[in-house]
């Protein structure tokens, strides 16, 4: 089994955007299908005054949006057993529904072969500003 992890923040995003609990949900239903993933169950919580907890179970693992529209940030957490491939692709996918300036993202990959060991790699990725 192999588990792929993006963990990342996009900074500069228009606070708007970022306070829209419409927008959260359908990025995560975009990635969902774009990375072919199967979402079990949606949450979504909204802070007073303002920003938005948004995640997704799925089939695959979860994704998971944290938004702070004060500071103009948006967390990513995105996991999947799908593959770097389409969890990359599901990933590109949020970050195309926000407007932002930069972004600071971290791959993180697992795999277990057939006798449980576990072999973890860390590939340090940057994807280009919107």
């Amino acid at each position: 089994m192999d588990v792929s992890l993006v963990a990342a923040t996009l900074h500069g995003c228009k606070s708007q955007q970022l306070d829209d609990p419409e927008r959260l949900l359908g990025a995560i239903n975009a990635a969902c299908e774009v990375g072919g993933f199967t979402i079990l169950h949606t949450h979504l919580h909204r802070f007073s005054p303002q920003g938005i907890t948004a995640t997704a179970v799925l089939s695959e693992s979860h994704i998971a949006l944290h938004s702070w529209p004060e500071n103009g940030t948006l967390f990513i957490d995105l996991a999947t057993c799908s593959g770097a491939e389409a969890t990359s692709r599901a990933f590109d996918e949020l970050c195309a529904w926000f407007q932002y300036k930069t972004v600071n993202r971290k791959d993180l990959g697992f795999a277990t072969d057939d006798s449980g060991t576990v072999d973890d790699s860390t590939t340090p990725r940057l994807c280009p500003a919107a």
